[in-house]
């Protein structure tokens, strides 16, 4: 009976440092996007290496798509982008939830509003809300 070769986790951080591919890697080694995922977040405490991966957004999309989201991840999708502003109606939009809702969960956790400011869509989202929440209070 053949035995079969132990991935070392060292040995795909290597290959994954010197190709910045999440799925190519994956395909290199015959693991999941998801095993090189927790091995590249686990040996660099934390995503900051695998946000240089040219395919970091579709994976993490990919990896996220059907599992039940907790407040703390949207938060971390907003303050993790790295390549790029945060936009929160692209997360709302990635999460399937409210924009009233990503809104929220920024400002519970900040405990202020100013996190938000980074968003590119800020002022924009600002302006809906007030203004659906105005249409509210007159309603009532």
């Amino acid at each position: 009976m053949a035995e079969s070769k132990k991935l070392d986790p060292e040995d795909i951080d290597n290959y994954f440092n010197e190709n910045r591919s999440i799925r190519d890697t994956a395909s290199h080694f015959n693991i999941t996007i998801g095993k090189v995922w927790n091995i590249i977040l686990d040996l660099d405490d934390g995503d900051d290496g695998l946000q240089l991966a040219s395919d970091y957004w579709d994976v993490k999309n990919e990896l996220i798509k059907n599992k039940v989201v907790e407040d703390y991840e949207i938060y971390d999708w907003f303050y993790c982008s790295i390549n790029q502003p945060p936009n929160i109606e692209d997360i709302a939009n990635q999460y399937d939830i409210s924009i009233d809702k990503v809104w929220k969960i920024i400002i519970n956790t900040d405990r202020n509003e100013e996190g938000l400011k980074r968003a590119t869509d800020y002022f924009e989202i600002k302006e809906e809300l007030s203004s659906s929440k105005e249409v509210k209070n007159e309603k009532s």
